[in-house]
Formats: structure tokens, sequence, C-alpha cells
């Protein structure tokens, strides 16, 4: 199907119910939320699926 979807995420809002987790994703180890604050996300399709009962 022709499509698409564009969202921006604002990376300071990462909350995976840990504190400690949540300041480790937001270094420089993983995201570098200081440096990129935002993550725009793209989809330029989507594809039905049929799923078995």
């Amino acid at each position: 199907m022709k499509s698409e979807v564009t969202a921006t995420i604002d990376m300071t809002s990462i909350d995976t119910a840990s504190a400690q987790r949540d300041e480790h994703l937001r270094n420089a180890d993983f995201f570098e939320v200081e440096k990129y604050p935002t993550m725009t996300y793209r989809s330029t399709g989507i594809q039905r699926l049929h799923i078995a009962d």
C-alpha cells in the first residue's frame, strides 16, 4: 500500500521505568541525547499481514 508516516521523537522522554537504564540510554553509548535531542522515524509504506486466529 502506498503510505507514508513521519514522526519526531523527543529523546529526553525515554522512560523504561528504570532511571539508571534511562540515563544510560540517553548517554553517548546509545542515543547521545545532548547532541541529538530528537529522532525522526520515517516509514515509506505499510504491509497488510494476515494472522491466523
